[in-house]
C-alpha cells in the first residue's frame, strides 16, 4: 500500500503549513530547554567570588528597604505601646531571620537600624 492511500484512509491530508508549525513548536521546546538550563546553572553560581568561610551579609539596596519598611511598620503598624514593649524589633528580626544566617542577625539588625532615621 502506497503512503498516499494509508494517509487517505486516517482521514488526513498532508499539509505542509501544518508541518512547518510542528517543526517550528520543536525548535521552540528545544531552545527554551537551552535556555532554562542556562538559567539553572546561572542561580547556582554565586554573584560574587568570596573567600572560603566569609559569610555574605545584605546588600547596601537591602538594607534600605528594610530601613523603609522599619519606618513604615513604626509609624502605620505599631502603636507606642507596641515599639516600647519591642514588638518593632521583634518584627524586623523575624524578617532578618529568613534572610540571613543566625549568628548575623544581630548584626544585620544593628545595621538597618543605623540606617533608620527612626
Amino acid at each position: 500500500m502506497d503512503p498516499q492511500r494509508r494517509i487517505k484512509q486516517r482521514g488526513r491530508i498532508p499539509d505542509p503549513d501544518r508541518e512547518r508549525l510542528l517543526e517550528r513548536r520543536a525548535r521552540q521546546r528545544q531552545a527554551d530547554a537551552r535556555y532554562s538550563e542556562k538559567r539553572k546553572a546561572k542561580r547556582k553560581q554565586l554573584l560574587v567570588d568570596r573567600p572560603a568561610g566569609v559569610v555574605p551579609s545584605l546588600s547596601s539596596r537591602r538594607i534600605q528597604e528594610l530601613r523603609d519598611r522599619y519606618c513604615d511598620a513604626a509609624y502605620w503598624r505599631f502603636s507606642k505601646v507596641d515599639i516600647a514593649a519591642g514588638k518593632l524589633d521583634a518584627w524586623l528580626r523575624e524578617i532578618l531571620r529568613n534572610e540571613v544566617s543566625p549568628e548575623r542577625i544581630e548584626l544585620e539588625f544593628e545595621r538597618v537600624l543605623a540606617a533608620s532615621r527612626f
